[in-house]
Protein backbone atom coordinates (compact mmCIF):
# COMPACT_ATOMS: atom_id res chain seq x y z
CA UNK A 1 0.00 0.00 0.00
CA UNK A 2 1.37 3.36 -0.94
CA UNK A 3 1.70 6.03 1.69
CA UNK A 4 -1.04 8.08 -0.04
CA UNK A 5 -3.50 5.21 0.30
CA UNK A 6 -2.45 4.61 3.87
CA UNK A 7 -3.03 8.25 4.78
CA UNK A 8 -6.42 8.19 3.04
CA UNK A 9 -7.41 5.09 5.01
CA UNK A 10 -6.26 6.67 8.27
CA UNK A 11 -8.17 9.85 7.43
CA UNK A 12 -11.35 7.83 6.74
CA UNK A 13 -11.03 5.91 10.01
CA UNK A 14 -10.30 9.10 11.92
CA UNK A 15 -13.48 10.61 10.47
CA UNK A 16 -15.48 7.58 11.68
CA UNK A 17 -13.82 7.91 15.09
CA UNK A 18 -14.82 11.59 15.24
CA UNK A 19 -18.44 10.71 14.39
CA UNK A 20 -18.52 8.05 17.10
CA UNK A 21 -16.96 10.48 19.58
CA UNK A 22 -19.60 13.10 18.75
CA UNK A 23 -22.39 10.55 19.28
CA UNK A 24 -20.96 9.56 22.68
CA UNK A 25 -20.63 13.22 23.69
CA UNK A 26 -24.29 13.83 22.77
CA UNK A 27 -25.39 10.86 24.91
CA UNK A 28 -23.31 12.11 27.83
CA UNK A 29 -24.85 15.58 27.44
CA UNK A 30 -28.35 14.04 27.40
CA UNK A 31 -27.56 12.05 30.55
CA UNK A 32 -26.22 15.18 32.24
CA UNK A 33 -29.41 17.10 31.44
CA UNK A 34 -31.50 14.20 32.75
CA UNK A 35 -29.47 14.15 35.98
CA UNK A 36 -30.17 17.88 36.39
CA UNK A 37 -33.92 17.17 35.97
CA UNK A 38 -33.75 14.37 38.53
CA UNK A 39 -31.87 16.64 40.95
CA UNK A 40 -34.61 19.29 40.62
CA UNK A 41 -37.32 16.67 41.27
CA UNK A 42 -35.40 15.39 44.29
CA UNK A 43 -35.22 18.88 45.77
CA UNK A 44 -38.95 19.41 45.19
CA UNK A 45 -39.81 16.11 46.88
CA UNK A 46 -37.46 16.84 49.77
CA UNK A 47 -39.00 20.28 50.25
CA UNK A 48 -42.54 18.85 50.25
CA UNK A 49 -41.61 16.08 52.69
CA UNK A 50 -39.82 18.43 55.08
CA UNK A 51 -42.84 18.71 57.37
CA UNK A 52 -43.90 15.06 57.17
CA UNK A 53 -43.40 13.19 60.41
CA UNK A 54 -40.89 10.35 60.28
CA UNK A 55 -41.62 6.85 61.52
CA UNK A 56 -40.03 5.98 64.84
CA UNK A 57 -36.74 4.13 64.71
CA UNK A 58 -38.56 0.94 65.76
CA UNK A 59 -41.90 0.93 63.90
CA UNK A 60 -42.75 -2.68 64.80
CA UNK A 61 -45.31 -1.81 67.52
CA UNK A 62 -47.13 0.34 64.95
CA UNK A 63 -47.04 -2.50 62.43
CA UNK A 64 -48.29 -4.97 65.03
CA UNK A 65 -51.26 -2.68 65.82
CA UNK A 66 -51.99 -2.32 62.12
CA UNK A 67 -51.95 -6.09 61.60
CA UNK A 68 -54.18 -6.69 64.63
CA UNK A 69 -56.68 -4.16 63.29
CA UNK A 70 -56.75 -5.97 59.95
CA UNK A 71 -57.19 -9.33 61.66
CA UNK A 72 -60.09 -7.94 63.67
CA UNK A 73 -61.68 -6.56 60.53
CA UNK A 74 -61.17 -9.92 58.79
CA UNK A 75 -62.78 -11.66 61.76
CA UNK A 76 -65.81 -9.39 61.50
CA UNK A 77 -66.10 -10.11 57.81
CA UNK A 78 -65.71 -13.84 58.44
CA UNK A 79 -68.34 -13.67 61.15
CA UNK A 80 -70.69 -11.97 58.71
CA UNK A 81 -70.14 -14.77 56.21
CA UNK A 82 -71.05 -17.37 58.84
CA UNK A 83 -74.17 -15.48 59.87
CA UNK A 84 -75.15 -14.97 56.24
CA UNK A 85 -75.34 -18.71 55.57
CA UNK A 86 -78.36 -20.53 56.93
CA UNK A 87 -76.34 -23.58 57.89
CA UNK A 88 -73.88 -21.43 59.92
CA UNK A 89 -70.85 -22.95 58.21
CA UNK A 90 -68.07 -20.78 56.84
CA UNK A 91 -67.96 -21.71 53.18
CA UNK A 92 -64.69 -19.85 52.54
CA UNK A 93 -64.37 -17.31 49.80
CA UNK A 94 -67.71 -17.50 48.07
Amino acid sequence: MKSGHLLAAVKTEFGKFGDALSAVKEKIDQASRKMEDVDVRSRVITRRLRDVEELPSNPQPMLRNCCQARMTTAGLIKGYRIAAHEDGIDHGSE
